[in-house]
This record gives structure tokens, sequence and C-alpha cells, in this order.
């Protein structure tokens, strides 16, 4: 599990992807598992249980008690309002700081489960991920419905359930085309086969290359150019330093995110690199014909390269300070 986690981030489920599926060399599934209004539908009853099996002691289990029940809200627009309600018994608080790791009590099950039956798989939150790589057809749908029920087996009784029509699976790596459907069933509805699927913002594709996520950066990337040709004037306009740390905040972030977790292609990563150079261009003022070269020279930014290996290093600084990254 990485979901709020101390020292664990979305990005870390990532990096588990890209080395059990996304850099290998034969054709594997991947499945997104949905469930229907997770937060918002699990039982105070299964929280509590797991505390007490947890053996968290009786004053963490009455505070949390008494943090879920009796709670109410009260709706007021000008003059008209509306009567408290009662919030019932279930769904941890939206907002509340300890409501992810309630949320969490009740899912660390299912990783352990899915950990003993061998089944490759990264949970964050709500967001189930599970994968089979490198076995043919049957074998892959074996193995990853076996995934699906045990994790229902799991959540029963929790209020917590898999909705089929929001989950998808996608099939990747060499000559994935030519495969068959997979057929995936989820709380008896069968699960659709799709030809890109999103895992925490990174977006894995059938075909060879990754169009879609190259795409999605360049129109992410194009919006942030517009917001700094707004503010970026010699004149009037915002200080060259602080352009530059808008371009980092609202550009090359959505590059870092995902740079570091994709086998990119040659003319994928000139894409990208170009990308780069067009938005430092427009934030200091530079004509969009300004050679590559003399952008080089000025140092100013750095290469998708540049970016996967900083965002390597510092990840892996990072996972040595937790025990799941040791």
């Amino acid at each position: 599990m990485f979901g709020f986690r101390e020292g664990l981030c979305a990005q870390d489920a990532m990096l588990l992807l890209k080395h059990k599926v996304v850099q290998s060399r034969k054709v594997g599934v991947v499945l997104g598992l949905d469930l229907k209004s997770a937060f918002d539908r699990v039982q105070h009853s299964a929280i509590l249980e797991r505390m007490s099996e947890l053996g968290l002691g009786k004053r963490s289990y009455e505070y949390v008690r008494s943090f879920l029940t009796g709670r109410s809200a009260e709706l007021v627009a000008g003059e008209y309002e509306v009567g408290k309600r009662g919030l019932g018994c279930i769904g941890t608080p939206q907002g509340a700081v300890i409501s992810p790791m309630l949320f969490n009590l009740v899912m660390a099950k299912v990783g352990k489960r899915l950990t003993r039956e061998g089944i490759g798989h990264s949970i964050y939150a709500d967001d189930l991920t599970l994968w089979c790589v490198g076995k043919g057809v049957e074998e892959t749908r074996d193995t990853l419905q076996r995934g699906i029920d045990a994790i229902e087996e799991e959540l029963a009784g929790t209020g917590l359930e898999c909705s089929h029509e929001k989950s998808a699976y996608v099939v990747v790596g060499p000559r994935s085309r030519r495969w068959q459907d997979v057929e995936l069933r989820a709380n008896g509805g069968m699960i659709p086969r799709v030809k890109e699927l999103r895992v925490l913002g990174l977006w894995l594709q059938e075909a060879r290359g990754n169009g879609v996520m190259l795409d999605k950066l360049q129109r992410k990337v194009g919006a942030a150019m517009q917001m700094v040709r707004r503010v970026a004037s010699r004149r009037r306009g915002m200080k060259e330093e602080s352009v530059l740390r808008l371009v980092q905040a609202f550009g090359m972030s959505h590059i870092a995110y995902v740079a570091g977790y994709l086998k990119w292609g040659v003319t994928e990563k000139g894409k990208i690199n170009a990308l780069i150079r067009r938005i430092y261009k427009a934030a200091i003022g530079l004509l969009a014909c300004t050679s590559t070269e003399m952008m080089e020279r000025l140092g100013v930014h750095n290469t998708l390269e540049e970016v996967i290996e900083a965002q390597r290093i510092s990840q892996t600084e990072r996972l040595r300070g937790s025990a799941v990254g040791r």
C-alpha cells in the first residue's frame, strides 16, 4: 500500500509498475479496479473491527469510535436552512486528517491477501491496480480473476464493492493488439478492455509508444505556456525569477511527475525536449526560432534526460528512509 503512508507516494506505485510491466519485453495485462464511492461507503463497524484485530489499544479505539459515531450535517443557504441530519454509520468524514488512515486499516488486509496469493498489485487509497506479465491468455485470466475474487472476499461486510462499469484492463507489450480479450468479472459484471488505461496519472496504452501520455503533456504544458505569455512582459510583467517559478510549478511539474516511469522512444524524447524549450523561451522572452544550442548555453532549463535522472536520485534517497523502500 502506498497511499497516505509516511515516506511513500503515488510515484512509488508508478515505479513498481515500471519495473514489473513497462520495462518487460513480454505481453502483460494491467487491470484498474474501481471501488464504488469507497470513502463514502466504508462501514464504521469494519473500521472498528479492524482496530480491534490489530490491538491498537482501548484509548485509540474509543477515540475513533467517538469520532465516527453521532455525526450530523446542517445545510444553510442564505435565509434557507435545512435541519441537522445524521450521517449514519457509513463513510469517513471528508477532509479529516485521520480519515485516510482509517480507510487504510480496512484496505490493509486486501494487500496482504494479494501478496499471499502471489498477484502483482499496487494499492493507493481506493485505486487498486493488478497485473500479470509473461503468461498465456488463460493463465493471465485465472490469475487476475483470482485477485478480483480475493479482493471481494476480503471486502465482504465492509460496505465496499468493486464496480465493473468503472473498472477496465489494458493489454500492453509487443503484439498486444493480437491478444484476444481476457474475460474478467467483478461484482457479477464483465470488465471491459480499453486501448489506454490511467494509473495514478500515468497512461498505459495498448499500441507501441506513449502517444496518449505525450498528448496529455503537450496540452497541460501548452496551457501553462499561455498563462506564462500573459504575465511575462519585459515592460510591465512579472520578474523573470517569478515567471521561471511558474514554469516549474505549472509546466515542468507535469513532465517530472511521469517522465521517469515510461519507456520513451527517441522521437518522443525529442518532442518533450522541444516542449521544454518552448515554454522556457516564452518565459524569458526569447523568439521561438532561438536555436537549441543557444538555449543550452543559457543554462536556464533541464533536458528530459536530466529531469529523469534527478527524479531517480531523489526518489531513491527518499525510499532509503522508509522501511518499504529499503
